[in-house]
């Protein structure tokens, strides 16, 4: 019994001393030798080891930067196949929920008589159709791959307010971004009258953060029309992080948008954070937003928070103004898709219910704002890609609103 017990012992020992030993050697790697794209019938563009992004070929419907700018690896680098499997995933998924693609696919292939290289092959079809977003006081347009770049130009037009926007993401083919935008303001909707008329402009430049995300620091300026706010001056910091994944659960992804501005002449600093969670399980979607808006002192009475629940709660009573001090807000989305409909051969649309409740709190404002609402949502899929939402919505005192927006980038 004593010479089995000590046989079992010396196998385990062996075992164990093994097991240390295999998990101290390296991973097998394998090395990435060149990138290529590939968008309907062009010719290839190839990136390869040591050289910059290549340059765009005559024929070619985009500019390669704006494909490879989302790049989670570069050629010429060694690492686990697994790992790399796992950077082409995240690759073509950024690619995918960017807005700038029709149809986005990443893979990893075997380059030709080395069994330790490999290659990846991007397939990736210019988006035609431009990002739009309306409901029943506002509309916005925007082109998500401007010239063929990582750029977009942006319009919005509604009761009282106007702009138009540039912003590119890959400026001069360098992971900088670069953006410029100018803002007309009127207070329409609260007054009922045209007053206090504003124009606004701002310039932005700052480094990117790779795939998913970056920095960005602005100047911005607003003036008066008329008897209204004052002339307003403010630097903002931003930081903009997209596409993050939250313990390896797939689907489950989320964004965080910070921005701090600091107004010369004044002791006023404003933070505001803002972010987000996305579950999609089946036929079932999920959405949590929430956001934070504080100010160490009086802000211009020109400047408002940026912060939006739904475009419900934060319009709040009359009279109540959202130059407070401090903000809070929370929404939670839930969609649930129940019917798959086939309306063409070239068309299909998905519909469902959709409800939400959201609660804000303001500083300068008695209790809590809360609402819930919900009605029916409608998605036709590419390639007209838009989702249509009518529904109705209460907030807590029993005053109701219809809910109406039309956009192409919200599914089921």
């Amino acid at each position: 019994m004593a010479a089995y017990r000590l046989a079992n012992m010396r196998r385990s020992t062996s075992a164990l001393a093994l097991l240390i030993l295999c998990s101290s050697l390296p991973a097998f790697c394998v090395e990435l030798v060149w990138v290529r794209i590939l968008s309907g019938d062009c010719d290839a563009v190839v990136w390869r080891p040591g050289v910059a992004w290549p340059s765009r070929p005559d024929s070619f419907p985009f500019e390669p930067s704006a494909v490879l700018s989302f790049a989670t690896v570069a050629p010429g680098d060694s690492l686990p196949e697994a790992r790399l499997e796992a950077k082409a995933r995240l690759w073509e998924r950024s690619l995918a929920e960017s807005g700038r693609f029709s149809r986005a696919t990443v893979l990893v292939t075997e380059a030709a008589d080395d069994p330790d290289s490999r290659g990846l092959i991007v397939e990736a079809e210019a988006g035609a159709v431009p990002v739009f977003d309306g409901g029943a006081a506002y509309a916005s347009m925007a082109l998500p791959l401007a010239g063929g770049r990582r750029a977009t130009v942006a319009m919005e037009g509604g009761a009282n307010r106007a702009s138009l926007a540039y912003r590119d993401e890959v400026f001069r083919d360098r992971p900088v971004v670069l953006e410029g935008r100018i803002i007309y303001e009127n207070d329409l909707i609260e007054t009922g009258t045209f007053v206090n008329n504003r124009l606004s402009a701002g310039l932005g430049f700052g480094p990117r953060l790779g795939p998913l995300g970056d920095v960005l620091f602005r100047v911005r300026g607003k003036l008066p029309l008329d008897n209204g706010a004052g002339v307003l001056l403010a630097l903002d910091a931003e930081l903009e992080l997209t596409g993050l994944s939250f313990f390896g659960i797939e689907g489950l992804d989320g964004s965080l948008e910070s921005l701090g501005s600091v107004y010369p002449g004044s002791t006023a600093l404003r933070l505001e954070a803002e972010s987000g969670l996305r579950l999609k399980l089946g036929a079932w979607a999920f959405a949590c937003d929430a956001g934070l808006g504080l100010s160490s002192g009086a802000l211009d009475s020109g400047e408002l928070f940026r912060l939006d629940a739904g475009n419900l709660m934060l319009r709040g009573p009359e009279g109540w103004d959202r130059r407070t001090t401090g903000i809070r807000f929370a929404r939670l989305d839930v969609r649930v898709a129940v019917l798959d409909c086939r309306l063409a051969s070239w068309l299909s649309a998905t519909l469902g219910p959709f409800a939400f409740a959201e609660a804000a709190k303001a500083d300068d404002y008695q209790g809590q704002l809360e609402g819930i609402g919900g009605g029916l949502t409608m998605s036709f899929g590419s390639p007209v890609g838009v989702t249509v939402d009518l529904g109705y919505s209460l907030d807590a005192s029993g005053e109701g609103a219809l809910v109406f927006s039309a956009s192409s980038k919200k599914s089921l």
